[in-house]
């Protein structure tokens, strides 16, 4: 019975978007969760702020109680691709077109999947609080690209006009 319970609480969570998703990988997941990452939020300073009460309401207390349970591949954590894809997509460049969205996904997918600095230390001491940082280091590397791309889409009319002289 208590397991019954345990895997209708992660389907709620996982509903929700904001939780674990058992038997799914990281890209899958920021596609399922898009009824949380495409939030109808004008400022994105509350956006930021709504990822950092996910974080500590939901991401904490969620590692504390379910991940040293769950074994093998239901120990699949979606939440930390959620939170570095919503800081992508706060990010103040996206224009909130196709393109653009699209872009971001795709930059962050390829962000997420390159190993950083901290995945040498920290997949000795933990493995969850690793992937919660190597996803939030990989979009804020997104939100720099991002902006790099649209000072490029900006600029580009005046370059083009200039090697036309």
């Amino acid at each position: 019975m208590k397991k019954i319970y345990e895997y209708f609480i992660i389907l709620i969570i996982s509903f929700l978007g904001i939780g674990f998703i058992p038997y799914i990988s990281g890209i899958l997941a920021i596609l399922i969760s898009s009824q949380v990452i495409f939030l109808p939020i004008a400022n994105q300073e509350y956006f930021i702020l709504g990822c950092a009460v996910i974080l500590i309401i939901v991401y904490i207390p969620a590692n504390i109680i379910f991940m040293g349970r769950l074994k093998g591949k239901e120990k699949n954590n979606v939440l930390p691709k959620v939170m570095g894809t919503m800081l992508t997509l706060s990010s103040p460049v996206i224009l909130y077109s196709n393109a653009w969205i699209l872009t971001a996904i795709f930059v962050f997918i390829v962000f997420s999947h390159i190993s950083t600095v901290f995945d040498k230390y920290l997949n000795r001491k933990t493995k969850n609080w690793s992937v919660l940082i190597k996803d939030l280091t990989a979009g804020i590397a997104t939100v720099i690209v991002l902006h790099v791309l649209y000072a490029g889409w900006l600029i580009s009319p005046y370059v083009l006009a200039f090697l036309g002289k």
